[in-house]
């Protein structure tokens, strides 16, 4: 599969891949058979554990602060993508809406 959907890293971009990793030329879509229909009005995500439990559909995710970024984005399935954009909320916000407790072991 290499060459067409896939390169081996140019040597100025050997440092920002892991060992043995090929770059993506598009964004792969690997799936195995067919992907779920879900509509935004029966989205939901849901917290829980050590957190406060919290329930979040999509128009609470929306209304949420919108944050750019860019990215890098490195598979397990050893390809990776450089400078991905990215749109969507900070993790803090969650972490902090849903009171998460931080645990060292």
């Amino acid at each position: 599969m290499s060459g067409k959907f896939f390169r081996k890293p140019e040597p100025k971009e050997s440092d920002l891949v892991p060992p043995g990793q090929r770059l993506a030329n598009g964004f792969p879509v690997l799936t195995y058979g067919d992907a779920p229909q879900i509509t935004t009005d029966n989205w939901e995500f849901r917290v829980w554990g050590l957190a406060k439990a919290k329930t979040f559909n999509w128009s609470d995710f929306m209304a949420m602060p919108q944050h750019d970024f860019t990215k890098d984005f490195h598979c397990v399935t050893r390809w990776s993508k450089l400078d991905v954009q990215w749109t969507g909320i900070v993790s803090d916000l969650l972490f902090v809406i849903c009171y998460l407790l931080f645990v060292r072991v």
